[in-house]
């Protein structure tokens, strides 16, 4: 069984203009509820999105696409190796349109304020799905390494 520990969710309906990016993102990091308990979040995080303009014509006709997700761990504990952490991106019903993820691969872990990044490469609406303007919400999770 894996530990889901961290759901950050990212609101990214920000008033999205001609080949702007709202620098308002407010994030929620959410604690997971299971039955009757409470599973506190053990970990708080700050993230970077990568996006890339891409298009025949990049004055007048283009697409702005979200590339990678820069994950920074900021604590207080350690991502342990073997955690996948991924970065889902859902559209404004909530439908998961494009993802990525990562493995922590480094023996120690991913420690606070290491960064990793995460290429956004599966796209499951459509080609492009990752464009900003599909874009209603960012969702980290951060799953743990599977128990023996």
């Amino acid at each position: 069984m894996n530990v889901l520990v961290l759901l950050l969710v990212v609101g990214a309906s920000l008033a999205i203009g001609m080949a702007s990016l709202d620098n308002d993102i407010v994030t929620n990091a959410q604690d997971l509820g299971v039955g009757e308990k409470t599973i506190d979040s053990e970990i708080d995080a700050s993230l970077i999105l990568v996006i890339e303009r891409t298009g025949p014509d990049f004055e007048l006709n283009y697409k702005d696409v979200i590339v990678e997700c820069k994950f920074t761990n900021e604590g207080p504990n350690t991502i342990e190796m073997g955690s996948i952490i991924y970065c889902k991106l859902l559209d404004a019903v909530g439908n998961l349109i494009a993802e990525g993820s990562e493995e922590v691969t480094d023996a120690g872990g991913l420690g606070v304020g290491e960064e990793i990044i995460i290429p956004v490469d599966d796209f499951f609406a459509f080609p492009n799905s990752n464009n900003v303007e599909n874009v209603d919400e960012i969702v980290f999770v951060v799953q743990g390494p599977p128990q023996a």
